[in-house]
């Protein structure tokens, strides 16, 4: 992924690796365990908890099934480390895409980030997808 090389998004690689390794920790999982239950090299996972190695959606969401957190909690934290959303974008939109690279508009990042926080706060308070007008107290 041509982007990934910038220094910008490595600074959000490095975010993202600081909530797999406290995902992981959580769960009192070694990187060992957690590579083996994501098929993902060992080395791999070291670097991308290190910020040297970008995560594919794919190896996100292997992580998030194997620490038991939905992937879109794990970016929301890591957008959230990064100085938020505002800034990604701000910062997407200064650097040029590559030919064949296609950056989300700033409406579907927002989106998936308000999904993201909605999936976040239902899990904190699982009566929220009550009907608020059948809720009896």
């Amino acid at each position: 992924m041509a982007i990934s090389g910038d220094k910008k998004f490595r600074a959000f690689d490095a975010a993202l690796g600081r909530v797999v390794a406290s995902k992981r920790t959580l769960r009192e999982m070694s990187r060992e365990q957690l590579a083996k239950a994501t098929g993902m090299p060992l080395t791999n996972l070291q670097r991308a908890e290190a910020g040297r190695r970008s995560l594919s959606v794919a190896e996100l969401e292997a992580i998030a099934d194997a620490v038991r957190i939905p992937a879109g909690v794990m970016a929301s934290e890591a957008v959230d480390l990064y100085g938020g959303i505002e800034k990604l974008m701000s910062e997407a939109k200064s650097k040029p895409a590559d030919s064949g690279d296609q950056l989300p508009s700033e409406e579907e990042l927002l989106e998936k980030y308000d999904l993201a926080a909605q999936e976040q706060s239902d899990e904190t308070d699982p009566g929220r997808d009550e009907d608020p007008g059948t809720h009896t107290a």
